[in-house]
């Protein structure tokens, strides 16, 4: 097993099983809407988990390098998992104050969270990086890709996680997003596709 399917290697959800998984078909069509960049030179980048099935078959696809971005949301206390934000590597946290208030989490509350997940994240990167510098990105056009988009606060961390490290284009490719989501995502990035845009409203 390499280090980059310990993100992908776990048992298919019950809407992934069949001969043609839905997902991974999905991303092969991506990677067709995505096949201008291969004279690029891109890097391709997966939010783990299943961001990096999506990412494997764009980086099959435009013959890049696949990598990894990690990130781990932010959960408020409770039995109930709702996400009020994410973190990424370097230490990157997005905080959704919108989700904060409506669910009543107390700023100190928020902090706990975010340093427990950034101690978590910290020690995923260790195992996974082995003391190895992640993919440069300077000066280069980047793929990230993930199945979809909900909060927002994942990728929002993902790409703040990137644009530290300078690429000369940020491209952001998912299978599905609400299309309120995509606009407010199109202003921090160069180029936002979703393969199944959803209409809100």
């Amino acid at each position: 097993m390499t280090a980059l399917d310990q993100f992908t290697a776990r048992p298919a959800r019950p809407a992934d099983t069949g001969q043609a998984p839905p997902l991974r078909e999905a991303s092969r069509l991506l990677a067709w809407r995505l096949a201008y960049l291969r004279t690029r030179n891109p890097v391709v980048l997966g939010i783990p988990r299943r961001g990096v099935v999506v990412g494997r078959e764009v980086a099959k696809a435009l013959h890049a390098p696949l990598d990894v971005v990690l990130v781990h949301k932010i959960f408020a206390p409770g039995p109930e998992t709702h996400a009020i934000g994410a973190v990424g590597e370097g230490g990157i946290t997005v905080i959704d104050k919108a989700l904060v208030a409506a669910y009543g989490v107390l700023p100190d509350e928020v902090t706990r969270s975010a340093d427990r997940v950034r101690a978590e994240l910290a020690h995923e990167a260790f195992i996974y990086r082995r003391g190895n510098r992640p993919v440069s990105l300077a000066g280069k056009t980047v793929v990230l890709t993930d199945d979809g988009i909900e909060t927002g606060s994942t990728i929002n961390a993902a790409v703040d996680a990137l644009r530290a490290r300078e690429p000369a284009r940020l491209i952001v490719a998912v299978v599905n997003a609400p299309a309120e989501k995509l606009a407010a995502l199109a202003e921090h990035v160069d180029r936002t596709m979703s393969l199944f845009p959803i209409a809100t409203g």
